[in-house]
């Protein structure tokens, strides 16, 4: 007999809560009879399991100041970039400034990912750049927690946009930094000749947010 057809994307965390669902979703009512997987990768891991196969699609990121891994004859294309926000406690005095800069906010406490962690590396490369050492109190990886704990007034951070979403507006305070406006790169890496399946959901992923929203 035939094997049914079958659709495995890996990706992180933050794209799996915020930018897949909806592509998935879309992609099971089109093709109800193909076998969806969806793996839980953080960056760089993935790249292996599209070479061997186990992998049809892989979603990735690039933070600023992190090397993109060789992809080793598979297509990798840049689906977007996601630029960042400050956030801080809802009330903070801070969030009153009009211009925010990180010299003004060196002495705070901030959350982010452990050492060696991409968002980390980004963050240690902006306040080189803005010649300030800041302060990690709390380390995740998790921009749930991240959030959660600004919510709770213990510290602030930069966090994609897309993570704000589902978020009310009157729990934190959302801000940019004049001297520092990071973004991310997310990656769709598969082999070079796609299947139509594949291509399917390339193009789902590709559509603009703006799109998903209005539908």
């Amino acid at each position: 007999d035939e094997q049914p057809a079958q659709l495995a994307v890996g990706t992180f965390a933050s794209a799996g809560s915020t930018l897949v669902p909806a592509a998935l979703a879309d992609f099971r009512r089109d093709h109800p009879a193909v076998a969806l997987r969806l793996l839980d990768l953080e960056p760089p891991d993935g790249y292996g399991l599209v070479s061997s196969r186990d992998l049809d699609l892989l979603i990735t990121h690039r933070y600023p100041g992190t090397p993109l891994p060789d992809p080793r004859g598979l297509t990798r294309t840049l689906l977007r970039s996601e630029r960042f926000r400050l956030i801080l406690p809802a009330g903070h005095p801070k969030a009153r400034a009009r211009r925010l800069t990180l010299r003004a906010l060196a002495g705070e406490d901030w959350i982010s990912g452990g050492p060696g962690v991409p968002n980390r590396v980004c963050l240690e490369q902006l306040a080189e750049g803005a010649g300030v050492a800041l302060r990690v109190a709390y380390e995740t990886r998790d921009y749930q927690v991240v959030l959660a704990l600004v919510e709770a007034g213990l510290g602030i951070a930069f966090v994609p946009e897309g993570v704000l979403g589902r978020l009310g507006a009157a729990r934190i305070e959302v801000r940019d930094a004049v001297d520092a406006r990071p973004a991310r790169e997310i990656f769709l890496v598969h082999h070079r000749r796609p299947g139509p399946l594949v291509a399917e959901m390339v193009a789902l992923l590709g559509r603009d947010p703006g799109q998903e929203c209005s539908e």
